[in-house]
């Protein structure tokens, strides 16, 4: 499977440098364009780990058949708010879906067996948007941020700091749909 965020699309960060410093208690504007970087470093961060799209984007996903489960494909992120176009090698195909914010999808065409000459790849592609603000994803980029934050240095006196502390780290996993968190 690949994915990818659709080009050209306005993405505003579901947190601002401004926020963050109310946050931990931070006045100065002398850090805002690092902390717009961490910012922005911890949402991927968290989209990657978990799969929870922090902001709204439409996503280009691409499956092989051996992707599947049961004949069924997962969308790589959640929650899914819209399923704009299901096609196998180019051309629409019906499907069926299920799960509420987790979507899967079976399409109701089978792919077809390459021939000889190679001609069809057999590739579905599915165009989705997934997204949402929550409060729980906020907090999370928040810790993520401030951990980043207070400990920009990898050693301080021979002891390795550059780690998400074990309550971010749980906070995140909560958001994660591939553990019993």
């Amino acid at each position: 499977m690949q994915v990818r965020e659709k080009a050209l699309q306005t993405l505003t960060e579901p947190v601002t440098a401004s926020e963050f410093k109310t946050y931990i208690g931070y006045s100065g504007s002398d850090q805002d364009s690092l902390l717009a970087t961490m910012i922005k470093s911890a949402r991927l961060f968290l989209e990657s780990e978990c799969g929870f799209s922090c902001i709204s984007k439409v996503y280009e996903a691409e499956f092989e058949k051996s992707d599947a489960v049961d004949g069924w494909y997962k969308l790589p992120f959640y929650p899914v708010t819209l399923i704009t176009s299901v096609e196998i090698d180019d051309t629409a195909v019906d499907y069926e879906e299920k799960g509420l914010k987790v979507k899967e999808i079976k399409p109701e065409v089978l792919f077809q067996t390459i021939s000889i000459l190679g001609t069809g790849l057999n590739i579905l592609q599915v165009e989705f948007t997934a997204g949402e603000s929550s409060d729980l994803a906020k907090m999370a980029i928040y810790r993520i941020v401030a951990d980043l934050f207070n400990y920009k240095e990898d050693f301080v006196s021979g002891v390795n700091i550059a780690y998400l502390s074990f309550d971010t780290m749980r906070l995140v996993n909560s958001l994660n749909t591939n553990t019993s968190i």
